[in-house]
């Protein structure tokens, strides 16, 4: 494991923990101020930070998400490539006429595919699919 792999799963880190806090700009940070940035995700794709943005600002951080399996490979000095799987449980925030059901949560998992660019001393993704 490369010293890079540290560097790039705090990252990773930091982005989730954004998430957890319901911080979306927080999040967003970890996407590269680029026209050229890409999100792809089902039969969406969305090119440019600013388009980018405006997607998860209109869907919002919401939710606990999680990294289930964590791989980085650096192919240069400033450019890597991750893999992972993540977990996302949202609760739809319902209730039922029993006081003590709990919320009912819906869980989502997939696999995502992220393509890091050290650009100012800084890792930032430059390319997103997640499934």
């Amino acid at each position: 494991m490369s010293s890079n792999y540290a560097e790039i799963k705090a990252c990773f880190d930091e982005w989730t923990k954004s998430w957890n806090e319901g911080d979306i700009n927080g999040y967003l940070q970890g996407y590269a101020d680029s026209p050229s940035v890409r999100y792809v995700s089902g039969k969406k794709v969305v090119v440019g930070k600013d388009n980018v943005s405006k997607l998860f600002q209109e869907r919002g951080a919401s939710g606990k998400l999680s990294l289930l399996h964590f791989e980085s490979d650096c192919v240069s000095d400033i450019d890597a490539i991750c893999f992972g799987k993540y977990q996302l449980i949202e609760s739809d925030g319902g209730s039922s006429e029993d006081d003590h059901e709990k919320e009912k949560e819906k869980i989502h998992e997939g696999c995502f595919t992220v393509h890091l660019r050290r650009m100012e001393g800084f890792w930032k993704i430059i390319s997103d699919h997640s499934s």
